[in-house]
């Protein structure tokens, strides 16, 4: 159900040619520092339009307070992905359901990514979707890839000098 969002620069040929001109790990730091700056740009940009509770309209909210980019690099190659998402970490605990009088029992926790899929696909049928990933990746991905370009080709110029 979760789709990968891949994004493939085509047309750079000078850019991918002077990447590979460097040392692997100098290219590979270049790559990771692009591609975190525009994880975490993204992941600004959920924070802000993550649904919020209407009775903490004031407040980030805690959905909109867990978002996050990870990164990972392709050893031996100039390539990497990040990955912006909720981050895997589980709802606090809000009270105790009872089983029976005498015996309460701790509430069950659910993690970030789960309440995103609920919101985003509105899985249980019960509740309307609110989409709010898709929409801001929408907005988002024309200025990820202008940022990508021209911040790779700003450190990779500065490091040539």
């Amino acid at each position: 159900m979760s789709d990968v969002v891949e994004i493939k620069i085509m047309g750079l040929d000078e850019l991918q040619r002077k990447l590979e001109a460097m040392k692997l790990n100098v290219a590979q730091k270049v790559l990771k520092e692009t591609l975190l700056t525009v994880g975490h740009e993204l992941a600004e940009k959920l924070f802000e339009n993550a649904p919020r509770s209407e009775r903490l309209v004031d407040s980030p909210g805690w959905l909109a307070s867990h978002f996050g980019a990870m990164l990972k690099v392709h050893q031996g190659d100039i390539a990497a992905a990040v990955y912006v998402g909720g981050k895997h970490v589980d709802y606090p605990r809000r009270g105790h359901h009872m089983r029976n009088r005498k015996h309460p029992v701790e509430g069950s926790t659910i993690d970030v990514p789960s309440v995103i899929r609920f919101l985003e696909y509105s899985i249980n049928g019960r509740e309307p979707a609110h989409p709010f990933m898709v929409s801001t990746w929408d907005g988002f991905k024309d200025t990820a890839m202008e940022h990508i370009i021209s911040d790779l080709k700003q450190t990779i110029e500065s490091s040539v000098k």
